[in-house]
This record gives structure tokens, sequence and C-alpha cells, in this order.
């Protein structure tokens, strides 16, 4: 309700429910309420007399409409030589006031195109939006984030449950097209057949927006992630390696968690900053150039799963991250027993090592510090264990 002489209502009516709309338009006449304004989303209704008022609906096509889907004269004045008054009209309905005998006038033609056009937009959306997910999986941190967020997840059963609902929802089309367009003597039942739609529309439209949230959602997510994080919160540090903390500091940490495993991502990272004055011939000035010296850096990244498929896709997706560029991991047995893992791959161009237990995965890597045989069971212990 909108005050006490405005209403309007959801428009769930399809363009195969113009026969459906006339009885729905004329009930609503019947109970005081005369339709005014139809949109693609609502319809818009101001308080009357009740009374009875029988109703054409049409079906718009682009040949009987000019700009803002306003009617051609020739069209509106071939139906009031019909006595039909019209009232008002969208992309999909053109309704009018039927005061002459005849109930059934002839309605525009529907073709296949037309009747099922929002599922080509469908299609369409669909494919750009599993071509983004491949995309975003193809990235070690995208995988992850697959099997380890549940934001991620939930939005992978959602887009999968709108995938049926669609499959759903045209099949139950598909159905009355069959009847009311090709003529086939079938046995539906109109009014139920509508309510079947209705449902999974409502249902489509609240995956659609969780969908939408889940996304926004995400997107907070990696902004915050990117923030600095209290040396405390990560789960080692540089003073575990005795390190005196002395210059600037960045920390960061990067948790998800979901019902298929855990995965963290941390960095430590410890640097003096040197200012020095240049001078520029170009403009004859003289600037300040900024130059880092790091003291120590340490990143680490551990992914927990009880499912070794879980693990076996998280492994794969380490060991082929940037390939073509940094990556050059080998098996070393010898790490492997230094670590107490079934596997160790060690990358000889960037110093980092991916230790492999039976239910976690350790990607580890420490710059400007030596560490020893105690230091890695006391990185076993705060990484496997907390």
């Amino acid at each position: 309700m909108i005050g006490k002489n405005k209403m309007k209502k959801y428009n769930y009516f399809d363009i195969l429910d113009v026969e459906f709309l006339e009885e729905y338009l004329s009930e609503k006449a019947q109970n005081g309420w005369m339709i005014k304004k139809i949109s693609a989303m609502y319809l818009t209704f101001e308080k009357i007399e009740p009374k009875l008022i029988n109703f054409f609906v049409d079906n718009t096509k682009h040949e009987m409409v000019k700009n803002q889907y306003a009617l051609k004269s020739d069209y509106v004045n071939l139906y009031k030589e019909s006595n039909l008054e019209y009232i008002c009209g969208n992309e999909t309905f053109q309704i009018f006031i039927n005061n002459s005998e005849t109930k059934n006038f002839p309605r525009q033609e529907l073709k296949f195109r037309n009747v099922f056009k929002e599922y080509y937009y469908c299609i369409f959306g669909l494919i750009i939006l599993a071509i983004n997910i491949y995309i975003i999986c193809l990235t070690k941190v995208g995988v992850i984030a697959l099997l380890t967020s549940k934001s991620t997840i939930f939005f992978v059963i959602s887009f999968i449950l709108l995938i049926i609902l669609n499959v759903i929802s045209f099949i139950i089309k598909f159905k009355k097209y069959k009847v009311v367009v090709k003529n086939k003597d079938l046995d539906l039942n109109v009014k139920k057949n509508f309510k079947q739609k209705c449902l999974v529309k409502k249902i489509g439209t609240f995956i659609t927006a969780f969908l939408i949230i889940t996304g926004f959602a995400a997107i907070i997510s990696d902004s915050d992630s990117l923030n600095n994080t209290a040396k405390d919160e990560i789960p080692l540090s540089l003073e575990d390696f005795d390190q005196s903390i002395t210059g600037k500091r960045e920390t960061h940490k990067n948790y998800s968690s979901s019902p298929l495993g855990t995965y963290v991502d941390c960095s430590d990272d410890i640097y003096t900053e040197d200012k020095k004055k240049t001078y520029d011939e170009e403009t004859n000035s003289y600037d300040y150039e900024y130059e880092q010296d790091s003291k120590g850096e340490l990143y680490y990244t551990v992914v927990k799963s009880k499912y070794d498929k879980i693990l076996e896709i998280a492994l794969e997706s380490t060991l082929n991250e940037y390939t073509e560029f940094v990556s050059d991991y080998k098996k070393d047995e010898i790490e492997a027993k230094k670590w107490g893992a079934k596997e160790v791959y060690v990358s000889h161009i960037s110093e980092t090592k991916v230790i492999v237990y039976d239910n976690a995965i350790i990607t580890f890597s420490i710059s400007q510090l030596k560490y020893n045989k105690d230091d890695i069971e006391m990185i076993k212990e705060k990484l496997l264990n907390n």
C-alpha cells in the first residue's frame, strides 16, 4: 500500500500470462482497485468504486511502439474502433479496458526468441560469471580461497542453484509455450503453472541478491586483508628467530575457513629507510629519494584439510604459481627429512619451501636470516598446532 488510494504489487506476470493477467486485473477492479501503470517490476493500482471491468491485454512488439514504449497512433486507433480504451503498457504488455461485447481479440504474434529472450541474457551473464570464477581459480590465492572461504563456497553453491532454477523455470515456461503459442492439446493447469513460475522467480531473486551481497562482502574482505596486522596476531614472527627489531615493520595476516579446510597467509617484514638528496637537471632542483634496506623478511602460508583431494589441488596450485616467471620447485628428500614431512619442494630461485604433511601444506620463506633444526621444530609447532 502507498497511502489510502494507491497500491503496488510485484509484477510476476510473464508474456505468456496475458489471459491470467486479464482475470487478475478484473478481480482487482471488483475489489476497488484499477490498474494505472505497469512496469517490469510493479503493477500500480488506484482506488476506485468496486465494479466489473473487462480487460484486454496484448503483447508488445517492437514495430507497434515509439520511444519510451509509447504506442503508435495507428495501433491505438485500430483498437479504439473496436471499442477498446487504452490504459497503460510496458515492454511486455499493453492493457486496455474492453467495452465491446467481444472477449477474444487477436493478439500480436509471439515468436520463440521474444518469449524466451530473458534466457539469452541469463546464459550470457552466467557464462561471463563462470569465466571470471575460472580466471580467479587459476591463481593460487583464488583456488585456496575457493576451497577455504565460507562466502566463496556459498557463492559457488548459489551459482549452481541459480543455473538449476533457470533450467526449471525454462521447463515450466516451455510447457505453457506449447499450449499458448503452439496450440497443442496438453493437460496444463494455467494457475498452477503461474504459481510454480512465481515461486521459482522468488527463489531466484533471493539467490541473486545473496550473490550480490556475497560479492560485496568478498571485495570488502579482500580490501581489509591488505591492512597491516599487529605482530601478536600472527602465529610466527621474526622475534621467534631471535631477531632484534630495528627499523620499520610491516606485518599482515589473511585467514579463511570453510568445511573443506582452513587457510592462513602471513608476512613479517623489517626494514630501514634512508632518505637521499638528489639533483634533477631537468627541473634544476633537488629532490629526495627513499631507499629501503631489508633487515629480515618472513612469509608463510598454511593450508589444512582432512580431505586429500583438497590438499592435492592446493599443492598443485602452489607449485604451478607463476611457472613462467619465478617458480622452480624441485623435490628435495634431504629437506623432507629435516622437516619430518612426506615431501618438500624447494624453489632455488626464491628460496621458498613447500612442506607437505598428511593434513597440511606449509609454504615457507625467510630472508636475511638463518634457522637450524631447533627452529624447524618451533616452526612446525606454531604453524601446525595453531
